[in-house]
């Protein structure tokens, strides 16, 4: 048996444990959503819904004992959309067990540990969707597999996080043209180095083996990604992060990036950030976006967001977008 189907059975194994061990556990139910008014370009075709319930998530936090942990969280906002998408998805299912002070481990589905964005949640990410890079290199965020993370106590030495999983699930999802991954397995690791008031500077690698099929052909890639990021909080006010990808994506050479400036008020509870983002396809041109907005944190459990976008596609096409959002925690 290969090292993925190996790592299937085992975390079909670990959701076994999830389920069964529900009865026994010390249960916390949470969750989000995130409620949207879009102002789209008229250029836009098709022309995407104008109000939406962007996502709708549900959570399941269990305790299994003194040193594991289970979550499933299942995302329900589909119910809204007419585009053939699915009511309910998952979008975790996994074990987190302390092996020691300092390591731990997880195994099921969640999202892939590389860089900051790609494991962010969407309740916490400022501007109201990810990079153009992060969401073609990492289409959903999530896959299957086994991580080890060591959180060292010293600030002196670097986290590290090591895994290995059968690819982005998305991969394995028919596109319209009815091209998908047969097979694919994914190395990562990723070293950052903690910075005062939760900041973060380190790299991210992964090594994906592929057989993709396209237009009823196999062919077989190796793709390789780098990724740097940074993210550094001032004493008042600002913080600044970034980016960068550079790699291939089914063989193509690909290349991507994010700066992102964020101010807050001081006497308001309100954050302005700006962020320019671009991504190299191997298209005619590139995509490249400049993205501005802000976000009224009414409450701990609630808050605003109103955003301006504008943006080259890569394809000759350039748009404007207006987005207000409004997410709440329960």
């Amino acid at each position: 048996m290969s090292a993925t189907g190996v790592l299937r059975a085992a975390c079909i194994a670990s959701m076994l444990l999830v389920v069964g061990g529900v009865g026994a556990a010390e249960l916390k139910f949470s969750g989000w959503l995130q409620m949207r008014y879009n102002e789209w370009d008229s250029d836009l075709s098709p022309m995407p819904d104008t109000f939406d319930l962007r996502r709708m998530r549900l959570t399941v936090d269990g305790k299994l004992g003194e040193r594991t942990k289970a979550r499933v969280q299942i995302e329900i906002a589909g119910f809204d959309d007419t585009n053939g998408v699915k009511g309910i998805e998952y979008k975790n299912w996994y074990l987190e067990h302390q092996l020691t002070q300092e390591l731990s481990s997880t195994l099921g589905y969640n999202s892939a540990t590389f860089g900051i964005e790609v494991p962010m949640s969407n309740a916490k990410i400022i501007p109201l969707e990810r990079s153009q890079a992060a969401l073609k290199l990492f289409p959903g965020e999530r896959d299957t597999g086994v991580y080890l993370h060591w959180m060292p106590t010293s600030g002196s030495w670097p986290q590290v996080s090591v895994g290995l999983s059968d690819g982005i699930t998305r991969w394995q999802d028919l596109d319209k043209k009815g091209d998908k991954d047969t097979d694919s397995e994914a190395w990562y690791a990723r070293v950052q180095w903690p910075l005062p008031r939760k900041g973060v500077v380190g790299a991210s690698y992964r090594s994906a083996d592929r057989t993709h099929r396209a237009s009823g052909i196999l062919t077989d890639y190796q793709d390789d990604l780098l990724g740097l990021h940074a993210r550094y909080v001032f004493p008042e006010h600002w913080a600044l992060q970034a980016e960068y990808y550079d790699g291939e994506d089914l063989g193509k050479d690909v290349m991507g990036w994010y700066g992102q400036a964020e101010y807050a008020l001081g006497s308001r509870p309100v954050t302005v950030f700006y962020r320019y983002d671009m991504y190299d396809f191997g298209g005619s041109d590139d995509f490249t976006r400049d993205t501005a907005g802000l976000v009224w944190y009414r409450t701990k459990a609630d808050q605003f967001t109103l955003q301006a976008e504008s943006y080259d596609d890569g394809k000759g096409g350039s748009f404007t977008n207006w987005g207000l959002q409004y997410q709440v925690a329960y």
